[in-house]
């Protein structure tokens, strides 16, 4: 391939492994099982992608037996972590921006894994705010297409807003990441789902562990 794969994603990704070329022999397998389960335990902990870097020979194409037993392999029931029901109040401060908004505005970048989007559809009832969305969340509040219209400079104007919740990790859409760097509000929180600190506009938004739990808020 002439495209370098090594970090191509960069930091987006919660683990990055070069693998190197896989080998049909016992040793090498067990190495990628090990690689595997590290893999998905980290992914589930930080919540995240992982990006696995294989170099392959020609042919690419894999012989029949080996698919079998990969086939095999992964049809064996995955351990699943029982799910911890836990919340996170709305602090006082942040309650009192939201009823002061005039123009709020909800975004969502994409999710981990069993985010609650509940607690953004009634946050979005109860502001009676728009919603950019780039994971499926449908309500009458949700905007769909906004990619498009965000390129029109009036259109962004004219939705301008003076508090911006934004949930998950960083908004891949291109526009909405023109018009967050001409949003300047002051009132920018930053609801994300994992550890890692994401502010590639430079807002400055106060950044809340929200880890995709339910929201608590009057």
């Amino acid at each position: 391939q002439a495209i370098d794969q090594l970090k191509i994603f960069g930091d987006y990704p919660v683990f990055f492994h070069e693998v190197g070329e896989p080998k049909p022999d016992p040793k090498d397998l067990q190495r990628l099982k090990i690689l595997a389960q590290q893999s998905v335990s980290i992914s589930r902990e930080k919540r995240g992608p992982v990006h696995l870097n294989f170099a392959f020979r020609k042919p690419l194409e894999p012989d029949p037996k080996i698919l079998q037993n990969v086939g095999d392999a992964i049809s064996e029931p995955v351990p699943q972590k029982k799910a911890i029901n836990t919340s996170i109040q709305l602090t006082t401060s942040l309650m009192k921006h939201l009823n002061e908004a005039k123009k709020p505005l909800i975004i969502v970048g994409p999710l981990a894994p069993h985010d609650d989007t509940e607690s953004i559809k009634q946050l979005a009832t109860q502001l009676n705010s728009p919603i950019l969305t780039e994971p499926t969340i449908a309500t009458k509040y949700t905007i769909s297409g906004f990619a498009g219209f965000l390129r029109n400079e009036d259109k962004r104007t004219q939705l301008d807003p003076d508090v911006i919740l934004r949930f998950g990790f960083q908004p891949t859409s291109k526009s909405l990441e023109i018009a967050l760097k001409e949003w300047n509000t002051d009132h920018h929180f930053h609801f994300a789902s994992t550890e890692a600190w994401q502010d590639a506009t430079f807002s400055g938004a106060e950044r809340i562990p929200w880890k995709g739990q339910k929201l608590h808020f009057e």
